[in-house]
């Protein structure tokens, strides 16, 4: 945890030298420790016209891509450079629903931070998270929620329970894990970013704790 919080603060100061906010000294104390890093930062200021994660995996090789019902897509590339560090990119794809968090989608995830966990791969850099459309995340899936077969407290507890631990296994990984925020994160959409190590947002980031009119919230 040390190390990983260690590389956490690096990549961190990376990101402020190669925004143009620290000091000449700062960059040359803080050099990025992998090319991903490096390939990172430099993508931050033309995230308006490139997605960040292509950038991230530019002249890269995608190893392997999945695509999940439930709409998260992973996919897994090996980057050129020393050791040929690699990349894991999560990406919630139901954008005309916001990329909310269907039942599904909080299983895939967990199953997918899962295998990085188990995977324990030297070579794995950093794991990046992105939404597609106008929105990272808006939270849980409501209507999913609000069916009448659903609306009791059991349901709504074991729901949460699993969000928070979904949220603790995203913490718990020894790789950096990095969300790329373009649109609305709201409500578990923005648990997502806390329980990051990092956030990379444009102008058009929203983040909100919003809870629901019906007395519920997600703690």
């Amino acid at each position: 945890m040390l190390a990983r919080a260690r590389g956490t603060v690096a990549l961190a100061r990376a990101a402020v030298a190669r925004l143009g906010h620290g000091s000449d000294a700062l960059a040359a104390a803080a050099m990025p420790r992998s090319d991903v890093a490096a390939r990172l930062w430099a993508g931050c200021r033309a995230m308006s016209t490139a997605p960040l994660t292509r950038r991230v995996v530019a002249n890269g090789k995608l190893v392997s891509s999945q695509k999940n019902s439930s709409g998260l897509e992973i996919e897994h590339w090996r980057v050129a450079g020393v050791n040929d560090p690699e990349v894991i990119v999560w990406r919630l794809n139901r954008p005309q629903h916001f990329n909310s968090l269907s039942e599904d989608m909080i299983s895939d995830l967990s199953a997918a931070a899962d295998a990085v966990k188990r995977g324990n791969s030297q070579r794995l850099r950093v794991v990046l998270i992105e939404g597609t459309g106008k929105a990272f995340c808006a939270g849980h899936d409501l209507k999913e929620m609000m069916a009448p077969e659903h609306r009791q407290y059991t349901y709504y507890r074991d729901l949460f329970e699993r969000s928070a631990s979904l949220m603790m296994q995203i913490r718990a990984l020894s790789q950096p894990v990095v969300t790329v925020v373009d649109g609305v994160a709201t409500a578990a959409g923005m648990q997502i970013v806390a329980a990051s190590d990092l956030c990379v947002a444009t102008d058009r980031a929203k983040f909100g704790a919003s809870g629901i009119n019906f007395g519920l919230f997600c703690s």
